[in-house]
C-alpha cells in the first residue's frame, strides 16, 4: 500500500517527459532497444581506460538520430556501481542567476528516476543555489541524459543543475559546495556534463571548432576556457554562433573535477550532426563531444609543444604577414579559424626582428590577448613598424631580416629573486613606478643574476637599478618556446 501511494505521489509531481517522440523514441521497447545498440556500438571505445579513474563525463543533448551514438559511448565508460549522477547542464530558455536545481522526481518512457533530496537540500542552504521545479519543464538538456542512465544504472538517483552564468567566482563556489558535498553523500557519483559544441557553422568549420574547444579542455583550466571562448567568437567567424552551448556546465565541470583530483580530460570522440547522420545538412553542423576527465599519479605539464613543422609554419606566417602589410594587405586578424586546433588557443607571444644579428624590433604581450595565429600576425606588424626604439622597417630591408617567435608560458609569481633560474626563466618586475621585462634570451648578455635584474629595473623599467630587492616591486617568471628562422 505505501509503495503504491508513493508510487502516485511521483506520478503527479514528476517531471516529464515532454520530448519522448521528439527527441527520443516513445515507445518503452524502442528506446531500450535503441539504447541496448548503442551501448554495444560503444563497447570498444574503453579497453584502456581505467573506469575508477574517470571523474566526470562529457556527453551530448541533441536528439538521438543525431547525437545518440556519442551519448552511448560517454555512458558506457561509466562505472556500473555509479550511484549517483551530478547532470550538469544549460538553460537554454531562462536566465539564470546561480544554478537551479530541484528535488521533483523525473519521469520518461522507462520509468521514473529520483532526485537526491537530502543532496538538493544540502546545495540549497548555499544562495548560489535555487530550487524551481518549473525551469526543468521543456529543457531538453537534462531529459535526453535520463534514458541512458535509467536503462544502465537502474537504482541510481540524479541531481539536476541548470546554469547559463559566465562569473567564474560564482562557478568557482559552486564547484566548491558541490565537492564537499559529494564528500559527504559516501555515493559513487559522477558528474555528467550535458552540452553540444559548434552550432551552426558548415561542417569543415565544425570539424575545426570543436577540434579547438576540445584542446582549450584539455588545459583543464575555467578560466582560460573562458578566454578561448571570449577570443575565438570576437573573431565573428561565419555561422558559427555558439563553441559550446554548455559552456557554462563545461567550465563548472571543469572545477569540480579538479577538486576530485582529475588531472587530465581525455577526448574519445569528437563528431557532428553531418558525421552522425547524413540527412543533416552539412551547411548547417552542431557539434559533439564525448570526453572524460580522469585522474593520474601527477598533474600533467600543460605547455603546448610544437612540431618542427608547426613551428616553421608560425614562422612562414611571420614572415608573410610583414610581405603582405608592405603590399598593402593590412587585415591582420582574421574571421576564420585554423586547421591547428593548437593555433587557435590564446597565447602570449613576442616576436622578435633582427638585421644581420642585432635587434631591430621587439613587442609582445605577456597575457593572451590573441589566438597563437593572430597574435603572431599581429605582433609580427608591431615590432616591424611601431617599436618606437627603431625607425619603421623598409621593404629593402626585410631579405636581412630574421624572425624570432617567443611563445610564453604562464606567468608565475615569485617571493625570493633566488628562485629565478638563469638562462632559463624570463622576468617582469612591477611596481607602482613603472615595468619591465627581459626574456630569457637576454641572459646572454650578463654575467650574474643581480646584473640582469638590475638592467630591467633600470634599463627596461626605468626604475632605481635596486628595485628587485624592494618588497614593493612584484617579480614574476615565465618560460619560453623559441622559434627561429
Amino acid at each position: 500500500m505505501k509503495f503504491l501511494i508513493l508510487s502516485i505521489a511521483i506520478n503527479l509531481f514528476a517531471i516529464g517527459p515532454f520530448f519522448d517522440g521528439k527527441f527520443y523514441p516513445k515507445d518503452k521497447t524502442e528506446l531500450e532497444n535503441y539504447i541496448k545498440e548503442k551501448m554495444t556500438n560503444s563497447s570498444n571505445y574503453y579497453s584502456k581506460i581505467s573506469k575508477d579513474s574517470i571523474k566526470a563525463v562529457i556527453a551530448p543533448h541533441a536528439g538521438y538520430e543525431f547525437s545518440g551514438q556519442i551519448a552511448a559511448i560517454s555512458y558506457s565508460l561509466i562505472p556500473k556501481d555509479t550511484e549517483l549522477f551530478i547532470i550538469l547542464s544549460p538553460s537554454h530558455k531562462n536566465l539564470i542567476d546561480g544554478a537551479v536545481t530541484t528535488k521533483e522526481a523525473f519521469n520518461t518512457p522507462l520509468g521514473f528516476i529520483e532526485s537526491d533530496k537530502d543532496f538538493v537540500e544540502t546545495l540549497l542552504k548555499n544562495d548560489l543555489f535555487k530550487e524551481n521545479s518549473s525551469l526543468f519543464q521543456m529543457e531538453h538538456s537534462i531529459e535526453v541524459q535520463l534514458p541512458f542512465i535509467i536503462y544502465s544504472f537502474k537504482k541510481a538517483q540524479i541531481v539536476p543543475i541548470l546554469l547559463n552564468t559566465y562569473d567564474l567566482s560564482k562557478i568557482s563556489r559552486m564547484a566548491e559546495e558541490i565537492k564537499k558535498t559529494i564528500e559527504k553523500t559516501r555515493k559513487k557519483t559522477m558528474i555528467i556534463i550535458s552540452s553540444d559544441f559548434s552550432h551552426y557553422p558548415d561542417y569543415e568549420t565544425a570539424k575545426k571548432s570543436d577540434a579547438s574547444t576540445v584542446e582549450a579542455i584539455k588545459k583543464l583550466d575555467e578560466y582560460y576556457f573562458d578566454l578561448y571562448q571570449k577570443i575565438t567568437l570576437y573573431k565573428n567567424i561565419k555561422d558559427l554562433d555558439t563553441l559550446a552551448c554548455g559552456s557554462s556546465a563545461i567550465m563548472l565541470g571543469i572545477k569540480i573535477a579538479k577538486l576530485l583530483n582529475a588531472t587530465e580530460f581525455v577526448p574519445i570522440k569528437i563528431s557532428n550532426s553531418y558525421e552522425e547522420n547524413k540527412k543533416a545538412s552539412k551547411e548547417n553542423a552542431v557539434g559533439y563531444v564525448s570526453g572524460i576527465f580522469i585522474s593520474g599519479k601527477k598533474e600533467k605539464d600543460l605547455k603546448m609543444e610544437f612540431t618542427k613543422e608547426e613551428k616553421k609554419e608560425l614562422l612562414e606566417i611571420s614572415k608573410k604577414t610583414i610581405e603582405n602589410y608592405f603590399k598593402g594587405k593590412k587585415e591582420i586578424i582574421g574571421s576564420d579559424i585554423h586547421q591547428n586546433p593548437k593555433f587557435n588557443m590564446p597565447q602570449a607571444v613576442f616576436i622578435t626582428l633582427y638585421k644581420n644579428k642585432y635587434l631591430r624590433g621587439c613587442i609582445g604581450t605577456t597575457e593572451p590577448r590573441f589566438a597563437l595565429i593572430d597574435a603572431v600576425k599581429y605582433f609580427s606588424i608591431q615590432a616591424a613598424f611601431n617599436d618606437p626604439r627603431f625607425s619603421p622597417l623598409k621593404e629593402e630591408e626585410l631579405k636581412d631580416i630574421k624572425i624570432e617567435i617567443s611563445i610564453l608560458s604562464r606567468l608565475k609569481g615569485i617571493l625570493d629573486y633566488k628562485e629565478i633560474r638563469e638562462k632559463k626563466d624570463g622576468v617582469i618586475a612591477i611596481s607602482k613606478q613603472g615595468s619591465g621585462l627581459f626574456l630569457p634570451q637576454v641572459w646572454d648578455y650578463f654575467k650574474t643574476k643581480e646584473e640582469f635584474l638590475s638592467q630591467l629595473c633600470e634599463q627596461k623599467a626605468g626604475l632605481n637599478r635596486d628595485c628587485w630587492k624592494n618588497k614593493d616591486t612584484k617579480l614574476y617568471t615565465f618560460t619560453v618556446d623559441i622559434l627561429q628562422d
